[in-house]
């Protein structure tokens, strides 16, 4: 991966002098290439995620790679790709070495796609990286990263790919096919592979000028090395598309989630759970500087640590973005996550209801000056980790403290 990226560097650089304005790419016709590079030095209170004997230490990123998008009145074409180097003051067990590529399509107009696709794989130990700003290429960017949904904080593969397909039938009426398939892979023997496939059908039928009803049917297959058998998933949810102004707009949809499998957990009860499934997302615009984020949604996922169970997911995230001036950006966000196991799992001779629950909020300034090729931010976020059944190891709180530089061409 570093020879890529090297060579990618040599490449651009070679025809820099002629097609390129600092700040905003590389440009031949529809075509524009941005290489970029994120660096940043991070305070973490408590870097081995422990109640107990907590340390604290420094470490620095750097994060190279390449963003290109391909527009035309039809077709958007977008990818990244990207290597992570981190480095530990004290704690150099910790250094670790990740890459990760992502990929976009859309056939239409961003208003009324037709088909879409998504790809992404990243190899990484820490939380999903995203490095800052490579989207903002002529694409409107997410100014809030809230703390995402993952697994486990371990070294571990992830790749996903989807596809959405949708056409108008008659005046009123849309329908969208979708496809997805993902999976993560851990680099440790305590926690298990797992992957899914999923298959979604959803029609929207249009009440007024900006409302639309959703019906969503989806199908899931999900399978594990810690599974004896895979499992499936039905879901059924009816909805509201709401579309107030072009950056305004809230998704809602809820429903009913059978899930089924033949594996009993390790005192010998049913997996089979039915839950009330709901899942939505809204933006709210509600001045030219202050812009709402908010999404909730569940699910079920095989759990990773333990042999023929499943967790029930709950995910929350609010958060707000506010331009102080045109260039000052401050961004404010908390998220909360909760895993209820649906088996109980064995703890010596004792079979016991296991649940996770993590809060985390995250506070940032950017500063963006009128001078396109670089942007500098500070961070901080919080973190607080409860699992009643370990009172160390995954029990905690963590503060990390951020600050950074990002360079684009």
């Amino acid at each position: 991966m570093k020879k890529v990226i090297v060579w990618i560097a040599m490449c651009s650089a070679a025809v820099v002098a002629v097609y390129a304005k600092p700040g905003e790419g590389i440009r031949l016709g529809n075509l524009a290439v941005s290489p970029f590079a994120d660096l940043s030095a991070t305070y973490d209170s408590n870097v081995y995620l422990t109640r107990r004997d907590q340390q604290d230490d420094f470490f620095y990123d750097l994060v190279p790679g390449l963003a290109f998008i391909n527009r035309t009145d039809s077709l958007i074409l977008n990818g990244r790709g990207w290597g992570q180097f981190r480095r530990y003051s004290d704690a150099t067990d910790l250094n670790s070495d990740g890459l990760g590529e992502k990929l976009g399509l859309l056939i239409g107009t961003e208003e009324n796609p037709s088909v879409t696709i998504e790809e992404r794989y990243m190899q990484l130990d820490d939380y999903e990286i995203n490095p800052s700003s490579v989207d903002t290429l002529n694409m409107e960017s997410r100014n809030l990263d809230l703390i995402e949904d993952r697994n486990e904080r371990v070294k571990r593969d992830i790749f996903s790919v989807g596809g959405v397909a949708g056409h108008p039938l008659g005046e009123k009426f849309r329908l969208d096919a979708g496809y997805g398939f993902s999976f993560v892979n851990y680099d440790v023997r305590d926690l298990y592979d797992w992957n899914e496939n999923k298959a979604q059908l959803e029609g929207q039928y249009e009440l007024t000028e900006k409302t639309s009803a959703l019906l969503t049917g989806q199908y899931g297959a999900q399978s594990s090395d810690g599974f004896s058998d895979d499992s499936s998933l039905y879901l059924v949810r009816v909805g509201l598309f709401n579309h107030a102004t072009g950056k305004t707009s809230i998704k809602v949809g809820v429903g009913y989630e059978d899930y089924s499998t033949v594996m009993t957990s390790a005192d010998g009860e049913s997996l089979d759970k039915d839950i009330f499934n709901f899942d939505a997302a809204g933006i709210w615009e509600a001045t030219p500087k202050l812009r709402v984020e908010l999404s909730a949604r569940n699910g079920i996922q095989p759990a990773t640590q333990y042999k023929d169970n499943t967790k029930e997911i709950l995910l929350v995230a609010l958060g707000a973005s506010y331009d102080v001036t045109d260039t000052v950006l401050l961004s404010l966000g908390g998220s909360h996550r909760r895993d209820d196991y649906v088996g109980k799992v064995q703890v010596n001779d004792q079979f016991l209801s296991k649940e996770r629950e993590l809060w985390g909020g995250r506070a940032r300034v950017d500063y963006r000056p009128h001078a396109k090729f670089y942007e500098l931010y500070l961070e901080g976020t919080y973190e607080n980790v409860d699992d009643n059944l370990q009172d160390d190891y995954n029990n905690y709180d963590q503060l990390r403290v951020t600050v950074g530089v990002f360079l684009r061409y």
